[in-house]
């Protein structure tokens, strides 16, 4: 399964991400992120809730509207179970919080895809 790195927490995952089967493409920014959204391989993007430069509230608004099939996961400091909750009311389909382990992100990003498929077949 292919998907989207964005921001340093989630990019440093990525060697977790290998060894659980994901394959893990890593993007400079979030116009990178929309560009490679918008060539349709990809099923998933974990992203930081803080970018650099970036509202990632915004960028999670961007991707949930223009990419509705892609299940976000976003990532959130240690202990930061306020902002993985107001993602997920805004359109986050899960998060999780730094540091992670690779048992706990393949499970978050297999719950993510799975609400993502339930709510794709419900407006179907």
């Amino acid at each position: 399964m292919s998907l989207l790195l964005v921001g340093a927490a989630a990019k440093a995952g990525s060697s977790s991400l290998s060894a659980c089967g994901f394959t893990a493409t890593s993007c400079v920014d979030t116009r990178h992120t929309l560009r490679m959204l918008g060539q349709r391989r990809h099923r998933a993007v974990l992203c930081d809730i803080d970018i650099p430069g970036v509202d990632g509230m915004q960028f999670l608004h961007r991707v949930c509207a223009g990419f509705p099939e892609v299940a976000v996961i976003v990532v959130t400091g240690p202990g930061d179970l306020c902002g993985g909750i107001l993602a997920m009311i805004s359109g986050a389909s899960g998060y999780i919080q730094a540091p992670f382990e690779s048992e706990n992100i393949a499970a978050k990003i297999g719950s993510a895809l799975k609400r993502k498929h339930l709510e794709s077949a419900l407006r179907a």
